[in-house]
């Protein structure tokens, strides 16, 4: 591959931050927070294997998930995509039971996976948040599409819920790969 085709394979990965933060605005009226950028990966060895503690080699992708987000006073979490004309938004009523998993998962139900494993790890109310999601990952394409989604919904959870020190608790949480559990066997859990 040369340096000039690879170039523009990475032009292609990357995402305009300035865009999806226009996109947020327009979409929810306020700015976004945060942003969580999660690449997709390819299992060198172990595909599958690491939802059962077992051991893989990863390796990470250009192509990766976006999530904007911001804090609301509200009791809702709000969740729109990008691309809006395939990945219907949702919103999920805190005041009603939560998010407990799905048996055939959409596209939100991966970020409610994030969500959910890290609400369950901090055991603290959830707060209303406005959600932007966007990616270059191709879904079912084996680059862990899913398991970006799930990763940067934890991490901008985990942000908003302990006022950014995401670092100083997310080698504790491991809820990654615990909270994929909710729609990766297929069944809904309790």
């Amino acid at each position: 591959m040369t340096s000039s085709a690879m170039d523009e394979g990475l032009k292609k990965a990357a995402m305009d931050v300035a865009e999806l933060k226009k996109q947020f605005k327009e979409a929810y009226g306020q700015e976004p927070t945060l942003m969580v950028r999660c690449p997709g990966r390819v299992n060198l060895i172990g595909e599958h294997v690491d939802y059962s503690d077992y051991s893989v080699l990863p390796m990470a992708i250009k192509d990766s998930t976006y999530v904007l987000a911001a804090p609301t006073t509200g009791h809702l979490i709000h969740l729109k995509n990008a691309d809006s004309t395939v990945y219907e938004g949702v919103q999920f009523d805190l005041n009603k039971p939560l998010w407990e998993g799905v048996s055939k998962p959409k596209w939100f139900d991966y970020y409610m996976c994030g969500w959910k494993g890290i609400i369950d790890y901090l055991q603290v109310p959830p707060l209303g948040m406005d959600i932007f999601v966007a990616g270059t990952v191709p879904p079912s394409a084996g680059l862990s599409s899913s398991s970006s989604v799930v990763c940067a919904a934890a991490l901008a959870t985990l942000a908003i819920h302990t006022s950014g020190k995401t670092f100083d608790v997310i080698s504790k949480v491991g809820s990654g790969r615990k909270a994929v559990k909710w729609v990766s066997a297929g069944n809904k859990r309790n």
